[in-house]
């Protein structure tokens, strides 16, 4: 039996993805690094992370049926599929393990101050394995919940900060405009 998303389960499973864990620190690292005009830097990140997004799914589209592997086998041949493969089943399990590692971290810094990291690793991959065990519907339906949660939170964030905020302070999103005097 194969398991299917809907339509809203793939956009917030995407949502997802692409407000993964690196959102936490990004505004630091690009204020560090770019200053006010770090926005120019998102920009440009996102358009070419839009472009690949768009070849793989295009490939996905052409391809239907088959998984990376099998198109890749038919695109490159067997000993360059090889190699990709290796590298991305490399490349995704030291990803597991930083983001379960980070994301420990965080949890115990803000919420759990006095658990051991090594807990809530365990309880994280207990709630991974359970879901990927449970199939796509119980991880699109977690996509769904959080994605709600998630942009409720933004908006009334973004709502809140409006309120309490002055117009002075959009003044270094646009650099040294003045058009505020």
């Amino acid at each position: 039996m194969r398991d299917y998303l809907n339509n809203r389960q793939i956009s917030f499973y995407l949502f997802g993805i692409i407000l993964g864990y690196g959102f936490i620190n990004l505004p630091k690292s690009i204020v560090e690094n770019a200053g006010t005009g770090g926005w120019i830097s998102i920009l440009l990140s996102t358009i070419i992370v839009s472009i690949f997004t768009y070849i793989v799914t295009y490939l996905g589209l052409i391809f239907k049926e088959k998984n990376f592997i099998e198109y890749s086998n038919l695109l490159l041949g067997k000993t360059m599929t090889f190699i990709i493969s290796i590298l991305y089943f490399i490349y995704f399990f030291l990803i597991l393990s930083f983001i379960t590692r980070i994301s420990c971290e965080t949890i115990k810094l803000i919420i759990l101050p006095k658990t051991p990291v090594w807990v809530l690793s365990f309880f994280m991959f207990i709630s991974v394995y359970y879901s990927s065990v449970k199939g796509l519907q119980c991880i699109g339906r977690i996509c769904e919940l959080y994605g709600v949660i998630i942009i409720l939170f933004i908006v009334f964030i973004h709502i809140f900060m409006f309120i309490e905020g002055e117009a002075i302070n959009l003044k270094p999103l646009l650099g040294e405009i003045n058009f505020l005097s």
